[in-house]
């Protein structure tokens, strides 16, 4: 998993910095945003990110398949609703990241340093960023 959009002169969006704050914090929500680097399925399963790791495809499909099955057990309604409640948690939040990323994103997209970083990559050079 990763968030390489700084690497990239612009900023994470979508509202995927909100869920990962939610999911595991500040610190691992600014490392990733800030730093751009991959980080494993085994950290990822550390921070709460992913609720299972799995060796291999085979296993993968195996896994898959029994959750499948074990939620297709339970009552349907009951299910909906459940599903209903969780897709619900921290929305607020994250309509309200997207809406702070939307403005942000514009005044990149209008800053001199993106500028400066499309120019030296269409010549192939290092860009020189002003902060600004």
């Amino acid at each position: 998993m990763m968030l390489p959009e700084v690497v990239h002169g612009v900023i994470p969006d979508s509202g995927g910095v909100a869920r990962l704050f939610q999911m595991a914090g500040h610190g691992v929500a600014a490392d990733m945003a800030l730093t751009g680097r991959v980080m494993s399925a085994e950290e990822a399963y550390g921070h709460g990110i992913v609720s299972r790791l799995v060796d291999d495809d085979a296993e993968l499909d195996a896994v898959a398949l029994s959750m499948a099955e074990t939620i297709a057990t339970a009552p349907a309604f009951t299910v909906k609703m459940a599903r209903r409640t969780i897709s619900s948690l921290g929305r607020d939040e994250v309509q309200r990241s997207i809406d702070e990323e939307a403005v942000a994103q514009s005044m990149v997209f209008a800053s001199s340093d993106y500028a400066e970083m499309k120019a030296a990559r269409s010549t192939d050079r290092v860009p020189h960023y002003r902060r600004r």
